[in-house]
C-alpha cells in the first residue's frame, strides 16, 4: 500500500523552503505565509491593503500554485483549530455533565484564547508537511 498522501497542491521544496509562520496582525492568530519584498504575504491573490484582489504572479512573482497552497494551509490549520476546541470542550462539558456549550463559544471567541492552540498546531502542520511530503 502507498501510504504517500495527496494534496491538492504540490509541495515543491521551494515552496516548502518559503514557508512562514507568522502572527496574523488583524486577529493574533498564526498563519503561514511567505516573504516578498520584506512583506509577509499570507494572502497573495488580494492586493497589500487586502482589498482588492490580484494576480499573485503578476503582482508578487508568486506562482497561482503556492497562492492556492497558502490558502488551503490557513484554511487547514484554522479548521484544525476549531476542531481541538470542539472535540477538548466536549469532553471537557461531558465530564462536568455540562449540556450548553454556550460559554465556550463566549470563552474562545476571543483570539486571545485562541492564540496558543492555534501557534502550536501551525508548527504541527508545517512539521508533518515535512516529514509526509519531503522526507
Amino acid at each position: 500500500m502507498n501510504s504517500k498522501q495527496t494534496l491538492p497542491f504540490p509541495i515543491t521544496k521551494d515552496f516548502f523552503l518559503s514557508l512562514k509562520i507568522d502572527t496574523d496582525p488583524t486577529t493574533n492568530l498564526a498563519v503561514f505565509g511567505i516573504v516578498v519584498n520584506d512583506f509577509f504575504i499570507t494572502d497573495p491573490s488580494l492586493s497589500e491593503c487586502g482589498r482588492f484582489k490580484v494576480d499573485p504572479q503578476a503582482t508578487y512573482d508568486v506562482p497561482a500554485e503556492w497562492a492556492n497552497a497558502l490558502g488551503w494551509l490557513n484554511k487547514t490549520l484554522d479548521q484544525a483549530c476549531e476542531d481541538a476546541i470542539n472535540a477538548g470542550c466536549l469532553h471537557i462539558q461531558n465530564q462536568l455533565n455540562v449540556t450548553d456549550g454556550g460559554f465556550a463559544g463566549i470563552f474562545f471567541s476571543d483570539n486571545d484564547n485562541r492564540e496558543g492552540l492555534q501557534i502550536v498546531l501551525a508548527h504541527y502542520l508545517y512539521e508533518q508537511l515535512e516529514h509526509s511530503f519531503l522526507n
